[in-house]
């Protein structure tokens, strides 16, 4: 599995240098998941983030599907920030091949380098910005439904 070109293609990462990459691939550990495996669930401490290699899978709250993630996605980069707990379940839809990347080691790596830990706050602030745009238009979308 090539994790440096997985990592690549994945929002944080983007703007990071050959080499900025080869420390944050050097956090990383591929896993492997059957169908129907919990890669973490709702509740427990948020520890890692993970990119889809191969597979899908299924993220789920309350035993409701939220959504399914097929390869090159990402699912619990929240945890890179906080550590809170897990709002969601994730399962493996299919056998899956991920890659983790857990906190204690990312946080390590950007501890070490000023500048890499710069260009990866700012694709966090971006994506989050992104996503309270997108939720905001939703809250917007939803209230004026119900109004009608």
């Amino acid at each position: 599995m090539n994790i440096e070109g997985l990592l690549s293609r994945c929002f944080l990462f983007h703007d990071l240098t050959p080499a900025q990459l080869h420390v944050i691939a050097g956090t990383a550990a591929a896993e492997t998941h059957l169908a129907g495996d919990a890669i973490f669930s709702a509740g427990n401490p948020g520890s890692a983030m993970y990119i889809v290699a191969s597979g899908s899978v299924i993220v789920e709250k309350d035993g409701i599907e939220l959504a399914r993630l097929g390869a090159g996605s990402h699912f619990g980069e929240i945890a890179l920030l906080d550590g809170e707990p897990r709002s969601a379940t994730v399962r493996s839809a299919e056998r899956s091949e991920v890659v983790a990347l857990p906190r204690d080691r990312f946080q390590a790596a950007l501890d070490a380098d000023p500048g890499l830990a710069a260009t990866v706050y700012r694709a966090f602030c971006r994506y989050l910005s992104a996503r309270l745009r997108h939720t905001n238009e939703q809250t917007v979308f939803f209230r004026e439904k119900l109004e009608r």
